[in-house]
This record gives C-alpha cells, sequence and structure tokens, in this order.
C-alpha cells in the first residue's frame, strides 16, 4: 500500500472505503439509514400512541395496532440484530486494516535517517504516530459517520419542532453553532495537551520498564530501588495527569456551559408545545415522542455533538504527525537486504573527518584520519567518550551528516547502496540486541540471506558456544528468553556469544566487535584470544575495547583522545613510546599477569 503523502482530511475518510470496500460500504449504509431512525422513531411512536388511544376510544379497530407496532418490531431488529452483525463486519474491517496500514509505517520507520533516534522532539512525534495509526483512522472514520447521525437525527427533530413552534428550533440552532465552534477548538487544544505531555509519558515508560521488566527484576530485588523510582514514576504521572485534567476541565465547563442555553432553550420549547396539544391542532402521540426525542437530542447536542467535533479536531492535529513523519529524511535503500556476493574490501579510509551528534555542538571526532586495510586486525582504544563506537556508526552509515571524507575503496562511502554496505561490514555492538527466538535463528541472523545447521554449529563452535548449547533442551532449536513457556535464558556472557556468533557467520569482509568481551569472564575471554586468529582468518577485522588484553592481537592500534588519533602502531611499538597507550595498559597489567 502507498501511504498518501501530504494526507489530507478528505483523503483519510477515504482510505478505509478505497482500501475495505465491502466492509467500509457496509458501515456507511448502516449509518446512513440509521441517521433517520430519530425521525422514523418520532413519527411511528406517535402512530402507535395515537391509535393505541384511538382504539381505546373506540374510534378505529384493533387491528389498526399492527402497522405501528409493526414498525416499533423493526426498529428493535435494527438494533439488536442489524447493529450486532454490521459490529462484527466492523471487526473483521479493523484486522484487515491493521495489516494495510502498519506496513507503511513500518516501512517509513526502518527507512528514517538514524539521526532521529537520538532527536527526543523528533522521536516523540515518532512515538504518537507510531501507536495504531490504523486505529487512529477508524476513529477519524467513526466519528465522521457519527457526526452525520446526530446531525441528521437532530435536523429531523427540529424539522418536526419547527412546524409546531418554528423560533423555538431556530433559536435552538442559533445556541449550537457557538458550541460546535468550542468543541473544534477544545479539540485542538486536547491534542496539543498530549503532545506537552509526551515527552513525561516517555519518562513514564521508561521508568516503568524498570519498575515491572523481568530483566530489571534482579537488581530491584537486590538494590530495592522501586521504591525511589516509583516516587519518580508518580511525580512524572502527575505532572503529565494534573496537566490534562486542567485542559479537559476547562474543556468541560466551557461545552457544557453552552450545552446547558440549549438544553433551557429546548426545553422551553416543550412548554410551547403545550398550548397546540390542549388546543387539539398537535397529537398527543406526537407530543409524547417528540418530548423524548428533543430530550435525547438536548444530551446530543451538549455531549455527543461536541466530542464527535472536538475527535475531528484532534484528528486534524495527527494528520499533521502523520505528514511530519513521512516528510522526514530517508536513507535510500534503507530496507534493502545485503547484496548477494559481498564487495570485495580492499581499503577504508577516514580523510579528516569531524562528527556531532545531533542537537549538540561538542565534536566526539575533530578532523580525524585513519587507513583500515584489507586482511589486516586492529584495535580502536581510548577512555569513555573518545569516539570509538561513533567511527563504527560511521563507517557503517548509520550517521552519515559529519565533515570530511569517508572512503571505501577509495570511493566516498555515500556513493555506495545499502545493500553493499551491509554486504561489506557486520558490526556487533556492545548494546547487542536478545532475540527472543532459537539459538540457531539467533546466530543464523549474521547470515541474513540463508545459513545452514553446518555453517550455525561452525559459528558457535569458533565462538565458545557449542557446550552451553550441548546444555539446552532442544540444543540449536531451543527458544530463548521467556516469550514462550518452553522458552530458556541464557547468561550475560552467553548471550554475547551469540551476538558475536552472528558476527563470525557473517560473510562480510570487514568485522566490527565493540566490546566482545565485556560479559565474559576471564577464562572466557581468555579462549577468545586463543580463537581470534580463527575468527580472524580471511577478514579485516576491527575490535573496539577497554580491556587492553585484546590490543595484543591487533597489527594496527589507534589510541584515540580528544576525537583524534594520537598514537598508532603494535602493541610493543606503543609500549616503547611509553605514551597514552602505554599508561592505560599499564594500569589494566595486573589483569593479564
Amino acid at each position: 500500500m502507498e501511504f498518501p503523502r501530504n494526507l489530507t482530511m478528505a483523503q483519510a475518510f477515504f482510505l478505509p472505503l478505497r482500501l475495505t470496500p465491502f466492509h467500509a460500504g457496509l458501515r456507511l449504509v448502516h449509518r446512513i439509514i440509521g441517521a433517520f431512525k430519530t425521525f422514523a422513531t418520532v413519527m411511528i411512536t406517535a402512530a402507535c400512541i395515537n391509535t393505541a388511544l384511538a382504539v381505546r376510544g373506540k374510534t378505529a379497530p384493533y387491528q389498526s395496532l399492527f402497522p405501528p407496532r409493526g414498525g416499533l418490531v423493526l426498529l428493535l431488529l435494527w438494533d439488536h440484530v442489524v447493529g450486532p452483525l454490521v459490529g462484527l463486519s466492523n471487526t473483521r474491517q479493523s484486522i484487515k486494516l491493521r495489516l494495510l496500514f502498519r506496513e507503511p509505517f513500518i516501512e517509513k520507520r526502518v527507512r528514517l535517517d538514524y539521526r532521529y533516534v537520538e532527536t527526543p522532539q523528533v522521536w516523540d512525534m515518532v512515538s504518537r504516530t507510531w501507536g495504531s495509526p490504523e486505529d487512529k483512522i477508524m476513529e477519524f472514520w467513526n466519528a465522521v459517520l457519527e457526526l452525520a447521525n446526530l446531525l441528521i437525527s437532530a435536523g429531523s427533530v427540529f424539522v418536526v419542532l419547527a412546524a409546531q413552534v418554528w423560533w423555538a428550533a431556530l433559536i435552538s440552532v442559533a445556541v449550537t453553532i457557538p458550541l460546535l465552534y468550542l468543541a473544534v477548538q477544545s479539540g485542538k487544544k486536547q491534542y496539543d495537551a498530549e503532545k506537552e505531555v509526551s515527552r513525561y509519558t516517555r519518562k513514564n515508560q521508561f521508568l516503568s520498564r524498570i519498575l515491572t521488566s523481568r530483566e530489571a527484576a534482579l537488581e530491584r530485588k537486590l538494590f530495592g530501588f522501586s521504591a525511589g523510582i516509583n516516587k519518580d514514576f508518580r511525580k512524572e504521572f502527575d505532572t503529565a495527569r494534573k496537566y490534562l485534567f486542567k485542559v479537559e476541565a476547562r474543556r468541560f465547563v466551557l461545552i457544557k456551559s453552552v450545552g446547558l442555553a440549549g438544553a433551557a432553550v429546548s426545553s422551553f420549547a416543550l412548554f410551547m408545545l403545550i398550548p397546540p396539544v390542549l388546543a387539539g391542532t398537535l397529537s398527543i402521540g406526537l407530543f409524547i415522542s417528540l418530548t423524548g426525542a428533543l430530550f435525547n437530542m438536548i444530551n446530543n447536542l451538549s455531549w455527543s455533538l461536541p466530542w464527535q467535533l472536538s475527535q475531528l479536531s484532534r484528528f486534524r492535529e495527527y494528520i499533521k504527525d502523520v505528514n511530519g513523519f513521512f516528510a522526514l529524511d530517508e536513507v535510500k535503500d534503507a530496507e534493502a537486504l545485503p547484496a548477494e556476493t559481498p564487495p570485495d574490501f580492499e581499503s577504508l579510509e577516514f580523510r579528516d573527518v569531524s562528527f556531532a551528534y545531533p542537537g549538540t555542538e561538542k565534536k566526539v571526532l575533530d578532523g580525524l584520519s585513519l587507513k583500515i586495510e584489507k586482511g589486516k586486525r586492529y584495535s580502536f582504544v581510548g577512555k569513555n567518550g573518545a569516539g570509538k563506537t561513533t567511527i563504527a556508526k560511521l563507517m557503517t552509515r548509520l550517521y552519515s551528516g559529519y565533515e570530511g571524507e569517508i572512503l571505501l575503496n577509495g570511493r566516498d562511502i555515500k556513493t555506495w547502496g545499502m545493500g553493499e554496505i551491509k554486504a561489506a561490514f557486520c558490526a556487533v555492538f556492545q548494546d547487542f540486541a536478545k532475540y527472543q527466538i532459537s539459538l540457531g535463528d539467533n546466530i543464523g541472523l549474521g547470515k541474513i540471506r540463508g545459513a545452514d545447521e553446518e555453517e550455525i554449529k561452525r559459528a558457535a563452535d569458533t565462538i565458545g558456544l557449542s557446550e552451553a548449547a550441548a546444555k539446552l533442551p532442544g540444543g540449536f532449536k531451543t527458544n530463548l528468553g521467556k516469550i514462550k513457556d518452553d522458552g530458556v535464558d541464557l547468561s550475560g556472557g552467553e548471550w554475547q556469544r551469540a551476538a558475536m556468533a552472528r558476527g563470525v557467520i557473517s560473510p562480510a569482509p570487514l568485522k566490527i566487535l565493540d566490546e566482545p568481551t565485556a560479559a565474559l569472564d576471564p577464562i572466557g575471554e581468555s579462549r577468545l584470544y586463543e580463537k581470534f586468529e580463527e575468527i580472524s582468518r580471511g577478514f579485516t577485522t576491527i575490535f573496539i575495547s577497554h580491556r587492553l588484553g585484546s590490543t595484543k592481537l591487533a597489527d594496527t592500534i589507534f589510541v584515540l583522545d580528544g576525537g583524534k588519533i594520537v598514537e598508532s602502531g603494535s602493541h610493543s611499538e606503543l609500549m616503547a613510546q611509553a605514551g597514552l597507550y602505554a599508561e592505560m595498559f599499564e594500569s589494566q597489567r595486573e589483569w593479564y599477569v
């Protein structure tokens, strides 16, 4: 489905009709017929009462009651039979629309420039549009149909009232106009309020995960921080709640005030109907049925109609967010699969590259230059914030807003297709994902175009995961995590090995391992270093690490400080220089002796 760019209210209304013509058409017909039900109810009820009085007064035969009673039965059947059947159709329509609407939103989110993840204001907007867009469209659709229903119903009552007391109907309409204006304005203010509290909501969601997630359960129990976090949660929640309540209370008072004025006028109109009844120009049946219809109309005008109008106004603001979301910059071919044949890697060069994260002025990289060559092993070291991981994000094109040049095989990296970039690089970052699928599938994701069982087992063996896999009840087919009943959790080190196995099985010629031993015990770390030769054989590898035991294995070590390369060379060369690297290594020497 191609989602309309610069979506308008009219386009939004016709989307369900275009995508689910049968279900939407059925609902539309049901609403149109139902809109005239008020008028039919008034007239049939009046006829039924008048006929009953006539039968009692013996001025009409008993059989004359059958037609109006039959009409009442049809009205009941409409509400209790046709309504539920249409409701079933609505459910099927919602399911179908969910499938159709999610796709363009998911695709757009996949194509978004990665920098938006680091921009809170933009990400708040993305979050507002992302939450069940199909529900928002259907809420708008229902609001339009309900509004049409209410206007036709009220209009039919006004017509009957005008035939008896024309000025009362005219005043009722006049009072309704400011009510509609207030409803539209209140809807806009309500959505603006929701936008304002979205940042509090995001904090609440984060704090809620800490308080309720399984991952944080151990530390909650150990450190007992739940009370403190809960206090912060309540503070953010109360701030958002009070703000929304203030807006909603003001809206309620304004709408109800005008609604009460309309109710007073309509009630006065009822008293004006008494003289015609006494004079015999208005039948008792029509008076009684019109009285009930007027009270129902008063309720609709004072609450239901303003509510539907405010919903339309809120949706208009939502559309602005949707259009803003789809106008965000995309990465060309972001959803492309890795190229079937990885490109031959010869070199990767940074030339005077400077970079600052979005929304900040501090340069993480400042005039950095380095060169990575085929078949060699490299290591990036430096203090926290030195820019080690940032280099990996730039070379894999997660970010593109940098100064200077990055050349892959002598060609500007921006000119390479994303499918080629994905095939050329494999990165296992320190904040790796824990996929709650089978262990084999976890590893196989590293070769997305298809990995056989032998390749998965070899990757696990290379990274030292075979022993742990053998202990699992289903081996490599064991589901990980606790989503499924038979799921089994891994230790932190085993999860990290699974992530690293994805890197090992990947055919990408350049492999980036960011803090690959962070979750491993010393023995596991030592064994990984022993396997490093096998891991890096035939590939170009980059290790990013604070733990300098791995740097001895590198052909070239780049030492970062202040966003630049301040030292480079082999372990022995850098130790001989007695510079920053030597100082860092000496501070960790006792870890490795």
